[in-house]
């Protein structure tokens, strides 16, 4: 009986090692999940205040770049040209 006690003994604390390095590999797999959950995150909103700032400069070089009235003087040239044609054909 003494050796009973002994592989008893043994096969608990084996049994006690192997639960530890489970529930060790456990967690660290939680905690790598959480840092994943949070860097996809971190990115997200990266990306998201990336494109907004991008945004925000295009919309100011399209302010300074006063297309309104580049367009105004585009549509009266093209006007002036479109006249310029149609007295042409019209005195043939």
């Amino acid at each position: 009986m003494k050796n009973v006690w002994k592989g008893l003994a043994v096969g608990a604390f084996a049994g006690a090692i192997v639960g530890v390095a489970i529930d060790i590999v456990e967690s660290a797999g939680r905690k790598a999940a959480d840092v994943s959950n949070r860097a996809a995150s971190g990115v997200s909103s990266s990306a998201r205040s990336g494109a907004t700032h991008f945004a925000d400069l295009v919309e100011e070089k399209i302010d300074d770049w006063d297309v309104t009235k580049k367009v105004e003087y585009a549509k009266d040239e093209v006007g002036q040209v479109f006249e310029k044609g149609r007295d042409a054909l019209k005195r043939k």
